[in-house]
């Protein structure tokens, strides 16, 4: 549970690493996932300036390529002038499993749509 109203709330306590200190992972305990349960990654730029609320909302009624979008603008209107860097990677568990050999039912368009994004931002 993060406390928005913390003095220090933006100061950096860990980072990533180095090859002198690499990072030591930790690992929460599995959590199984359903169809279509969305999966966000996002930094502090994003989660500090837009509550949870709206982040699932935005989420559930777009793809996730445009809900993405909308989540990063917000965040930069919200928090402007003083934006903070806002980094967001979703994923949409499609299945599982697949049950009695039925093909698996993939939306294309947003599957395309998101990759297309992906080799964007990583300037691919």
């Amino acid at each position: 549970n993060y406390d928005r109203t913390l003095e220090d709330r933006s100061l950096v306590t860990r980072c990533v690493g180095s090859k002198q200190h690499p990072p030591s992972p930790t690992f929460s305990e599995k959590t199984p996932l359903q169809r279509n349960d969305i999966l966000l990654l996002c930094s502090d730029g994003l989660w500090d300036p837009v509550d949870e609320a709206l982040m699932a909302q935005t989420l559930s009624e777009n793809t996730l390529a445009e809900a993405v979008d909308r989540l990063a603008y917000q965040a930069e209107f919200r928090s402007y002038p003083n934006a903070d860097n806002i980094t967001v990677i979703a994923l949409r568990w499609v299945e599982d499993e697949q049950q009695d050999d039925a093909p698996v039912e993939v939306e294309e368009d947003e599957l395309t749509e998101t990759l297309k994004a992906l080799e964007q931002a990583l300037g691919k």
